[in-house]
């Protein structure tokens, strides 16, 4: 790999990757028996470079080599393709790359000699680019080198250096992404800790900076309305969140500390945290780390629930009548099951029931077991759940999708009151048709 140099006012060497595009092999051939110089690393090389701001410049190793059996000294020159010459490299190879303004680079010298000791077969050219100089999005500009001469031979096929430098800023960006959803009772002492860390995309960090990071409310309000929940962002005093920090000299990573006070929250809530600014250099706004806060209230008592309406149930099927009957869906009993009838006529997709709570209610989450038999027998995949006051208008809580799983299945839903709850169901493991649910529980208060 080539050697980029960072220089800060004065040039500073340090090794940089070169991505390669060229199809030629960089093998050294050291096997032919006439001297010939080429460039060890020929054809199109990416050179990436980051505007630091003060005053950095890149110092770009150009490596020859001389090989041959032959115990030789040589000179070599290396120049700049004129336009013409890059117009037909371009025609030949399908590239658009036009020549980089010469303000952008310099080169410290142009020849370099080989004495004939075997031993010295590798010189250097160095080249200097000013990232500051160069368009951040530069599309097609190159510097194309090539061997202009040489006193033995030269491989031609080896003889073309196209440099393609690319500035670019140094970017914060968050390295603690995703969701994260921390569930817990209403008045749970516990204060969960997380740090949210961002990171530097360059290696040094020269400077101590400010950096920012904020809670986005636009994301919720976009969420909310996307998925049809009802998510809020907790009231100032119900977390602490840092804000703002340093980031000191010689640092490239940073942590905020968020603290969430469990004991004071009622509800569902969501903080989607994303970088706000830097002093220095860019901060990338499209990450979020959002944690997410759902409350389990209290399991509503089921001691006065009642069957108000179904669409259908297996009165006599199941077990004698032991099991099919939509009262069984809310007899505390997990084991139990309600099934849609199948026994003398089929009840096909959708079905329904509704519970009336004796009272009005506000519904935060949805408990729910699937029937407990067999794997095989889970029927039900995916409905709605709904609220009304008068059991004539309704209002959907949230969709819901059921796994094939005996485990407890929570749903939160978007915070309603009302007196009656309707657990509605649209698709089925089997045949698109029959249905079964072990258990409905509702948590709110």
């Amino acid at each position: 790999m080539n050697k980029i140099k960072l220089i800060y006012s004065c040039i500073v060497l340090i090794s940089l990757s070169i991505s390669l595009l060229s199809c030629n092999d960089d093998t050294k051939e050291d096997n032919l028996s006439a001297t010939m110089v080429y460039f060890v690393h020929d054809g199109v090389q990416n050179l990436k470079m980051y505007d630091k701001g003060n005053n950095t410049i890149y110092a770009y190793s150009l490596d020859l080599y001389k090989s041959g059996a032959i115990e030789n000294s040589s000179s070599v020159r290396v120049g700049i393709m004129s336009a013409d010459e890059l117009v037909a490299y371009n025609t030949t190879n399908g590239t658009n790359f036009e020549l980089l303004a010469p303000d952008v680079y310099s080169l410290e010298k142009n020849e370099v000699s080989f004495s004939s000791d075997r031993k010295d077969v590798n010189q250097t050219i160095i080249i200097n680019f000013d990232p500051s100089k160069l368009a951040p999005d530069n599309t097609y500009k190159v510097l194309p080198l090539k061997i202009v001469s040489a006193s033995v031979d030269i491989n031609k096929e080896k003889s073309i250096c196209i440099i393609y430098p690319q500035s670019h800023t140094p970017n914060f960006s968050l390295t603690t992404l995703g969701t994260n959803t921390i569930s817990y009772t209403k008045g749970e002492q516990s204060v969960p800790e997380l740090d949210i860390v961002t990171q530097l995309d360059i290696d040094e960090n020269d400077s101590d900076i400010e950096l920012e990071i904020e809670i986005d409310r636009d994301y919720v309000t976009k969420y909310n309305l996307d998925n049809e929940e009802d998510y809020t962002v907790p009231e100032a005093n119900k977390y602490t969140l840092e804000t703002k920090k340093i980031l000191k000299a010689g640092k490239t990573e940073l942590a905020f500390n968020l603290k969430i006070f469990q004991q004071y929250l009622t509800g569902n809530y969501m903080l989607p945290i994303r970088l706000k600014s830097s002093s220095k250099f860019g901060v990338n706004k499209d990450e979020y780390y959002v944690v997410k806060l759902n409350v389990l209230a209290d399991e509503l008592s089921k001691k006065d629930w009642t069957i108000a309406d179904f669409s259908s149930e297996e009165a006599t099927g199941e077990s004698g009548g032991a099991n099919g009957k939509a009262i069984y869906l809310i007899d505390g009993n997990k084991n139990t099951f309600w099934h849609s009838q199948w026994q003398g006529a089929m009840a096909t997709l959708p079905h329904y029931i509704t519970i009336d709570m004796k009272k009005s209610m506000t519904i935060t989450q949805i408990d729910m077991y699937q029937r407990q038999t067999s794997i095989a027998e889970v029927q039900t995949k995916a409905g709605q759940f709904l609220i009304s006051e008068d059991n004539i208008n309704w209002k959907k809580l949230a969709n819901f999708e059921a796994p094939k799983t005996h485990n407890l299945l929570s749903y939160p839903v978007k915070k309603a009151k009302g007196r009656y709850l309707k657990v509605l169901i649209t698709e089925s493991y089997f045949n698109n048709q029959v249905a079964s649910i072990g258990e409905i529980t509702a948590r709110g208060y």
